[in-house]
């Protein structure tokens, strides 16, 4: 039998708990899923939950509704750093600083997606 706590218009709840106030999905696809999911259940984005994907895919997460807030990939600075280890890996130098482990900042891009939880 199917549950019936997932059904189109029905609010998901989970026994004994609060439901989530956020997501953090692993791509904007994925968030856009959770909006599309949201909507049939009738959870309001943001007022019952927000949501945010990762990726910023290129004239997608803006044009969702409502718009995706979500996390940059610096795809343009990614590929300068590998680049440039490549080509020093290919002249034989140390990478140097490229070598293992490289940290770069991915920024927010706050769009309609997030907002303040609302009292329960």
């Amino acid at each position: 039998m199917a549950d019936r706590r997932w059904l189109p218009g029905r609010r998901p709840a989970v026994r004994g708990e609060d439901p989530p106030t956020g997501v953090f999905c692993i791509r904007d696809r994925v968030a856009a899923g959770v909006l599309q999911a949201a909507a049939a259940a009738g959870i309001a984005v943001p007022g019952d939950l927000s949501v945010i994907g990762f990726d910023d895919e290129d004239f997608f997460a803006e044009r969702l509704v409502p718009k995706l807030t979500t996390i940059a990939l610096p795809h343009e600075e990614m590929g300068r750093r590998a680049m440039g280890a490549l080509f020093a890996r290919l002249e034989g130098e140390a990478a140097g600083d490229d070598a293992g482990l490289v940290v770069v900042e991915c920024p927010l891009v706050e769009r309609e997606s997030v907002g303040i939880a609302r009292e329960r």
